[in-house]
This record gives structure tokens, C-alpha cells and sequence, in this order.
């Protein structure tokens, strides 16, 4: 009996998981708050500027949004160019830049963002060319670029080059003048057409029931064509007060009024048609319900379609309508049904930014982001965990959850749950289904926490594997984690205790099981992902901390990677590409004949340490990633690039399960949780088409803040430079930048990098700013890319010069070359003399040596010369001596003879001495002693 039960509770669980196998959350509004919470009073315009931020008027001032800061401008009232009053209406922007404020009371504030100030323009009842009421509650510039403002007392017209007005103002005299003072709302069609919109529901503005109108203006002849409520004519406004005017992309022409006064118009025509509010069909199309209990009468504020051509409908008192043309549908959202979404009771202003996101602002000082092109991924109730999926040979969906198996029909989508039976062998051996395969045969395999199963269809009965202690050859461990085909006849299955290989024809197991002292062997204890191979070779991923193994079929040798780590999932995509996750160190790749895996980086993103859970491929080859605490990852195949899936896209981040993912043959993606189960194809999640625009929104040198042409910096405003030019000692500076994208603000990435002088890409963190010190002097290019959550990106660059200081710029350096020049030349003139002088008395004391050798030799030459002539006298004197005693033998005369050779030599001498030849005097001398010998001897 209690069987039955728990069998018919969980077949009505599947009943309403059947009925409704989409659950669609509301359009989710995200609250955008100001710097110090909500905003001041009404929220009663925004605009968008081409720098991409979003402007806000507000009851408490004008505030400036790039999706991170808020910039507030209020009235300061020692500064004579500031916001001349807080309580404003609404701001328009025109194609020149400059924002116009319109203030309840006090005229108009026109804002230059380059200068920072503002231009109070204001009635005069002195000047009749003066702005004709400082009541304003509309501007609009046609595509003439001329401005026109809706007052009090009618339509001007702006003469920017004389800052004078023309008035066209109603006359009750003239039924082509202008069918009431009270403009609310400007509009031009496509067509170049203006539409004038009047009347208003506030006491003190209206002049009765009747007062108001819609009115087609002529510009070139000033005249004016009525249309007006008229109670005998159904195709008529509804009511005369008129604040929503929109042309739609599809050509309609959209009225709103006061009252249930949704009108489409033909304007050929001029008839009206009534889109009055059904209670009995309220999605059909309307405006909400008219509740006139709050302030005011309950009218219709705007009407504006959004990128994807949804058709928006705010009224005053009772919240916002949403209308899908292609449905046909109308959804209701107020503060009153609390299932709707939308947290206030009404919507006054509204924008869609360049990206598509949709801006709504209330009475009540709420402003609400919402993305067109956000789907919350459909989600469906099991009542269990949904642990893994597979599809059989007939295409039948089967879920394994942790409280039985469950068949979808492909075609009924009629199911049917299996269970254990205690008292039946030939039902599923566990509740607890923990993986599936349907193996290259078509056979179904189920791994669950006590053993392997192959499923019968024919009998819709089950063959169990299970662990038997006195069958060595049985699986070896009950919890069956993965199962994976092998080469032949068999079956890879992934336990708690290791790797098993099953022979189908026998039932048999061999084990491959982790033994901690061979270290050859597969590693880790718990095998939780297989991957294999057309050559029978093998991935192997383990838990805990075992890696990654890849066994080599035909030798049974193992290889390891990633050592330390769980490997959670693994894919091999259809580009041959082998996907790895990781259970907190992010996902690797092996591409290639290289079986190393490399890290998967997407700079900014999560990715980095995330716990993948499962790995899937969809149709068009793009990589689905679930993991523990982030939620769903998509990869782009083309870029490489990551979009992130969390909580805003209806995901339940930290409930999804392990391995619990599946891609089927009909291209949708399959990730269980807790409780159910996410299902959507790719084209289902396709997000925000638009790339951020990259602004670049402060520059601070020595932490202050520029403006444009200050000290020779920037040339012209920061938003739109492209150069900043430094000096050498403004090195210490500040970059803040913003990837506008409203879409996700939150989730949006951005990089920079300072070329030339960063190696890599940085991250931001949550300042959006950029901090270098003393940056070498140099040329350098700030870059920043960004971005959006749907992983579009976008890139923008300024220039950056440092100049060197003067003692480092190009004519220092060349006075510096012409001091070096004239130094060289100066030192190699004085090294030049210098060696010269240096050679001249090198060769002096070289000519001084030769002459004193010369003397030298001279001194030598003539002594040698004196001794010859010495010599020769002697032997002279010899002969004479021979003679003299030959032929005369007379000692007289022999005496006389030599005395006067004496004589002779003495003069000699004599001589020598006088000319201080002492050597030759003393030879002399002895030449003289010697004749005396010979004297005396005879």
C-alpha cells in the first residue's frame, strides 16, 4: 500500500512536470538605486548620451550612470552655474551633446558636459522672444536640429543661435492653433511629422474635461490639426488628455490617454481605435485596470517599444503592462500582485538604451533595468535529485535520479518510474541511480549505488552486476560512478574502488584497482569520469586528488597528469578537442597528437577555480560547463570566450549535481540539481547581442581629477580623446574607465593594459580604475576592453606621451652633441699638440744622442788620427835616427837632431794642452822621455 502511494504521488509530481515542463519566471526588474538609496521624489525622465551614460531627473536632482557610479548634480546655491533647482521633470539630450533640463517651476537648465555648467533659461514677461512658461514638461529636436519645448502656455520653438523663442499658443479664435497650452509630450514620426500631445490631469494645469487634444503641426505654416475626444464617435480619443505618443517599428501608432485610453490610430484616416480592458481576458491587449484611488487621475504615462518590439504601457496608479505583438499577449505587473515582479504601483518615464535594455522609472522614486533579450532557463520539478540522463535506441529520455530511473516517451511524453524492489531480482538494483550509458550496441546501462544494471526492454526488467566478496571476478565496489564503452564485446565502469573492465559475454570483471605501492599503477581510489578512444586507449579521472591517467590498452602502461587534483567530467568535442573539468581547479584541454593538458583561461571570468560537475557539447559546437557555486558556463567554440548562467537566469547555483549533464539528439542541453532539472537549447540563450561601450570616465594625476585643455593635457574632453599628453613629473596618474552595458552591469568584465609597459592583461576589480606610478618617459597605449554578460566584447584605446624632462628632450641631447663634438674636437686638437710636442723632443733627445755619438765617434776618429800621425812620426823619426848614425857619426850631431824632434813634439804638446787634450799631450810627452832615453843610450 505504501508502494502505491509513493507511486502515485510521484506519477501526479510528473503530471505537473509534464503540464508544465517550462517554468517561466516574470520579466525580472532589476532595482537600479541611487548613492544613498532610492531616489528623491519622481523619476521623471532619462536619457541617454553618445558617450553611452544614462542621465536621470529626478525630484532630487540629476544624476549620471554608467552601470557602476552614480555622478549627482544639485543645486548649490553659492555656485551660480550650478542645477538651479532639484525638483526636475524631465532632461533630454540633443545631437550636439547637450543635455536640457526641464525643472517643475523654474524653466530650464541647459548642461554642457564639457564646461560642467549650467544655463538657466527662464521667462521673462518683460521680453516676449523669452521662454513663453518655467513650467516645462517636454522637449524634442526634429531632424532639422531645431529644438522645441512643451510649457505651460504651448509649443516653443528654440532659435539656438539668437537663444530666442517662438510661441505657438492656443487661440480660441483660430481652430488651427494649437488645441491647448498644457503640452505634455512632443513627437516626430518617420515621416517627419510632429505630433503635439496636450492636456493634463493635475489640478492647476488642466482647464477642464475638455481641455487637451492630440494635434499634428504643421512646421512649415505653423498650423495646427485637432483631434479630440467626441462622444458620439467611437473611433474618437477617449479622453482629451494626452501624455503617450510612440510610432512602433511595425508602423503602428500608439495614443494614450487618461482613463482606459489605450488608442492605435490611422493616420490616413484620422479614426482611433479603443484597446479598452477586459477583466474576463485582461491578456489581451490594454492598459491595466484605471485605478483612480491614488494621487491624481489615473492616465496613461508612456507607451514605447522596446529592441525586440515589445510594446510598453506605464500608467500612474496602477504599474506597467507589457504587450507581445507576436503573442498577442499582454502581462499585468503592479506592486499588488506580488507574483508580478514589479515592486511599485506605477511607471512614469521610460528609456532604452543603445544596448536594449529597457529603463523604467516610477512616481515613487523607483528606477527598474530590465534586459528584452534575458530568458530565464526553463526549469522542471522532479521532486528528487536528478544525478545523470541518457537516451535509449528509441530516443526515449531516461533520468537518473536519487529516487529511481524514469522513462520520458519520446513521443506520449507519458512516464514511467522504475524502482528497487526488494522481493523482485529483476528490478533495478538501487533507488540511487548514479550514472547511464547507452553503449555502441544500443543497450542501456545504469550505474547505480549498489551495482551495474543492463536494461530489458522487452521486459522491462533489469540484469544486475553486483559486488560479490566470494567472486573475485564480480564488479569490484557497488557505487557505479561512470560507465564508458570499450573495444569488443566490452564495458569500462568506473567504481568506488577503482576501474573494471566487463566482458559482456561472460559477465566477468577484471580490476583495476589503485595499489599504493606500485607506482605504475592507475592512481586515486574513486574512478568518476572515462573517456575512451577509438584505439582502446583510455582517460581515466579520479577522486580524490589522483589526476588525470591515461592507460595505454595494448600495454597497459600508465601515464599521469594533473597530479593532485579530482577530475570531475570529461568530453571529447566533435573537433577532436578533450575537454578536462576539475573539481576546484577550473577546466584543461588536450588538443592535438601532445596528451598534456592545458590550462582553459578566459581572462575575468570564474573559470579560473571553478568545480565543474559536468562537461557537454551543444549543436553548434559550443562547450556547456555546470559547476558548484557559479552556475552554468557557456564557451563560445568561435571565440573562445565564456558567458556565465546564474541566479538572474532562474539558476539555482549551488544546487546543481554532479555529472548531471547530458547533450541529446535534438540539440537541447540537459543539467539536473536537487530537484529537478534545466533543459534549453542553445538558440533559447543566445543573450544581448550589443558590445559594451568602453568610456573612459576620470583621469586624476596625483589623485586630481582633469578637465579638458588643463595644463596641456587633454585637447579636448576626456569621453572623446584620443591623446593625453604628459609632463615628465605628471608619471603618477589614475585611468578609470566603465564597459557600459546595462544589460548585467554586474557581471560585465574588464581588462586593461598600458602598452609598452604592462606584459599582460589585468583585471579589474570593483573601482574600474587603472593606478601607474612613475611611468618612464615614453610613448604608451592605454587599452581596455570589456566585456558584456552575455560575453560580447568591445575595445577602445587612448595614447598616453610621458615627455622627458628638458635635460632629457631632443635639443638638450643636441647641445649635449655639440658640447661632445666641441670636446672631442678640443681634446684631440690638445692630444694632437701633444704629440706633436711629445714627438719633436722624442726626436730632439734622439738628435741629442746622434750628436754626442757623432762626437763620439769624431773624438775616436781623431784620436785614432793622432795616433796614426803619432805612429807615422816615430816611424819617420826612426829612419832619421838609422840615417843619422849611418851617415853621420857624430854624436853632436846626433844630439842636435833629436833636440829638435824634441822641440817639435814640445810644441806639439803645447798645443794639446791648450786645447785640453790631455791624452794627446801625455803620448807626446812619453814620445819626448823616450828621445831623451835614446840620447842619454848614446
Amino acid at each position: 500500500m505504501r508502494l502505491h502511494l509513493t507511486s502515485l504521488l510521484f506519477t501526479l509530481l510528473l503530471l505537473i512536470a509534464k503540464a508544465y515542463p517550462v517554468f517561466s519566471q516574470p520579466i525580472p526588474f532589476n532595482k537600479v538605486n541611487s548613492p544613498i538609496g532610492s531616489f528623491s521624489g519622481i523619476v521623471g525622465g532619462m536619457a541617454q548620451d553618445k558617450n553611452g551614460y544614462v542621465w536621470f531627473a529626478t525630484g532630487g536632482g540629476l544624476f549620471r550612470y554608467d552601470g557602476y557610479r552614480f555622478k549627482m548634480y544639485s543645486h548649490d546655491p553659492a555656485n551660480k552655474n550650478s542645477l538651479f533647482n532639484q525638483r526636475l521633470e524631465t532632461v533630454y539630450i540633443d545631437s550636439k551633446g547637450i543635455i536640457w533640463i526641464a525643472t517643475w517651476i523654474n524653466g530650464i537648465d541647459r548642461f554642457d558636459p564639457i564646461t560642467g555648467e549650467f544655463t538657466h533659461i527662464q521667462n521673462d514677461p518683460k521680453d516676449p522672444t523669452s521662454l513663453s512658461h518655467n513650467s516645462v514638461r517636454s522637449f524634442l529636436e526634429d531632424r532639422d536640429g531645431v529644438l522645441w519645448v512643451g510649457t505651460w502656455k504651448g509649443l516653443d520653438k528654440y532659435d539656438s543661435e539668437t537663444g530666442k523663442f517662438q510661441h505657438f499658443q492656443h487661440d480660441p479664435n483660430d481652430p488651427e492653433s494649437i488645441s491647448s497650452n498644457a503640452v505634455r509630450k512632443i513627437y516626430e514620426d518617420k515621416a517627419g511629422t510632429m505630433w503635439v500631445g496636450t492636456g493634463s490631469v493635475w489640478i492647476g494645469e488642466d482647464g477642464g474635461p475638455d481641455d487637451g487634444g492630440l494635434n499634428r503641426f504643421d512646421k512649415k505654416n505653423g498650423k495646427f490639426v485637432r483631434y479630440k475626444h467626441d462622444p458620439n464617435n467611437p473611433h474618437s480619443l477617449i479622453s482629451n488628455k494626452v501624455q503617450g505618443i510612440c510610432e512602433d517599428s511595425k508602423g503602428n501608432f500608439w495614443i494614450g490617454t487618461d482613463g482606459d485610453g489605450l488608442h492605435t490610430m490611422n493616420r490616413s484616416t484620422g479614426l482611433f481605435e479603443r484597446h479598452l480592458y477586459n477583466p474576463g481576458h485582461p491578456e489581451k491587449l490594454s492598459r491595466p485596470l484605471v485605478n483612480n484611488s491614488s494621487t491624481g487621475t489615473d492616465h496613461i504615462t508612456f507607451i514605447n517599444e522596446d529592441v525586440l518590439g515589445g510594446i510598453w504601457i506605464g500608467t500612474l496608479s496602477n504599474g506597467i503592462t507589457h504587450y507581445n505583438p507576436e503573442t498577442g499577449r499582454s502581462t499585468h505587473y503592479v506592486n499588488e500582485h506580488r507574483d508580478s515582479g514589479f515592486p511599485d504601483n506605477s511607471g512614469w518615464s521610460f528609456c532604452s538604451s543603445r544596448d536594449g535594455t529597457v529603463w523604467i522609472g516610477t512616481f515613487q522614486g523607483g528606477l527598474f533595468r530590465i534586459d528584452p533579450y534575458h530568458t530565464v532557463i526553463p526549469y522542471s520539478t522532479i521532486g528528487s535529485a536528478v544525478n545523470t540522463f541518457a537516451e535509449d535506441q528509441d530516443n526515449n529520455l531516461w533520468i537518473g535520479t536519487s529516487a529511481g530511473l524514469i522513462r520520458q516517451d519520446k513521443t506520449t511524453k507519458n512516464l514511467k518510474k522504475f524502482v528497487h524492489d526488494n522481493n523482485n531480482p529483476s528490478s533495478i538494483s538501487s533507488d540511487i541511480v548514479r550514472s547511464m550509458l547507452k553503449d555502441k550496441e544500443g543497450a542501456l546501462w545504469i550505474g547505480t549505488a549498489d551495482g551495474l544494471n543492463r536494461f530489458n526492454p522487452s521486459s522491462n526488467t533489469f540484469t544486475r552486476y553486483q559486488h560479490d566478496l566470494a567472486n573475485g571476478k564480480s564488479i569490484s565496489n557497488g557505487d557505479v560512478w561512470v560507465i564508458e564503452d570499450g573495444l569488443g564485446d566490452s564495458l569500462w565502469v568506473g567504481t568506488n574502488n577503482g576501474l573494471d573492465l566487463l566482458n559482456k559475454q561472460t559477465g566477468f570483471f577484471t580490476h583495476f584497482i589503485n595499489d599504493p605501492i606500485d607506482t605504475t599503477d592507475i592512481t586515486g581510489i574513486a574512478i568518476i569520469s572515462l573517456l575512451s578512444e577509438k584505439s582502446g586507449n583510455l582517460w581515466i579521472g579520479t577522486f580524490p586528488g589522483g589526476g588525470l591517467n591515461y592507460l595505454d590498452y595494448k600495454t597497459k602502461k600508465v601515464s599521469y597528469f594533473l597530479t593532485g587534483m579530482s577530475v570531475s567530467d570529461l568530453l571529447m568535442d566533435s573537433r577532436g578537442t578533450l575537454w578536462i573539468g576539475t573539481n576546484g581547479n577550473g577546466v584543461f584541454t588536450v588538443a592535438g597528437s601532445s596528451l598534456n593538458p592545458v590550462k582553459f583561461t578566459d581572462p575575468g571570468s570564474y573559470l579560473e577555480n571553478a568545480y565543474v560537475l559536468s562537461i557537454q557539447e551543444d549543436d553548434q559546437n559550443n562547450i556547456w560547463l555546470s559547476t558548484a557555486s557559479h552556475g552554468i558556463f557557456k564557451i563560445n567554440h568561435a571565440t573562445g570566450q565564456s558567458t556565465l548562467f546564474s541566479s538572474k537566469d532562474g539558476i539555482f547555483t549551488n544546487n546543481l549535481g554532479f555529472g548531471a549533464g547530458h547533450s541529446s539528439m535534438l540539440g537541447e542541453i540537459y543539467f539536473g540539481d536537487v530537484n529537478g532539472f534545466y533543459t534549453f537549447s542553445s538558440n533559447q540563450l543566445k543573450g544581448n547581442p550589443a558590445p559594451p561601450q568602453v568610456a573612459f570616465t576620470d583621469f586624476k594625476i596625483a589623485g586630481k581629477s582633469i578637465v579638458s585643455n588643463w595644463g596641456g593635457v587633454l585637447a579636448e574632453p576626456l569621453e572623446t580623446a584620443r591623446q593625453l599628453s604628459l609632463s615628465h613629473d605628471q608619471n603618477v596618474f589614475t585611468i578609470s574607465f566603465a564597459g557600459i552595458h546595462f544589460s548585467d552591469p554586474e557581471n560585465n568584465r574588464h581588462l586593461y593594459k598600458l602598452e609598452n609597459y604592462d606584459f599582460d592583461w589585468r583585471e579589474t576589480g570593483f573601482e574600474k580604475s587603472a593606478d601607474y606610478f612613475n611611468v618612464p618617459p615614453g610613448h604608451y597605449i592605454f587599452k581596455v576592453k570589456a566585456a558584456s554578460n552575455a560575453g560580447v566584447w568591445s575595445e577602445r584605446a587612448i595614447e598616453i606621451t610621458i615627455a622627458s624632462p628638458w635635460w632629457r628632450t631632443w635639443w638638450a641631447y643636441t647641445a649635449y652633441g655639440l658640447l661632445l663634438i666641441t670636446g672631442i674636437y678640443a681634446t684631440h686638437r690638445f692630444q694632437k699638440q701633444r704629440v706633436i710636442r711629445a714627438e719633436r723632443e722624442r726626436t730632439r733627445e734622439r738628435e741629442l744622442v746622434q750628436a754626442k755619438e757623432i762626437e763620439k765617434a769624431y773624438q775616436a776618429l781623431k784620436s785614432t788620427q793622432a795616433q796614426l800621425i803619432q805612429s807615422e812620426k816615430m816611424a819617420s823619426l826612426g829612419e832619421l835616427t838609422a840615417g843619422i848614425a849611418h851617415e853621420i857619426q857624430n854624436p853632436l850631431n846626433f844630439v842636435n837632431n833629436f833636440s829638435e824632434v824634441n822641440k817639435e813634439l814640445l810644441l806639439e804638446m803645447n798645443d794639446e794642452i791648450n786645447n785640453g787634450n790631455l791624452n794627446e799631450a801625455k803620448i807626446i810627452a812619453r814620445s819626448i822621455i823616450d828621445n831623451e832615453e835614446k840620447i842619454i843610450f848614446h
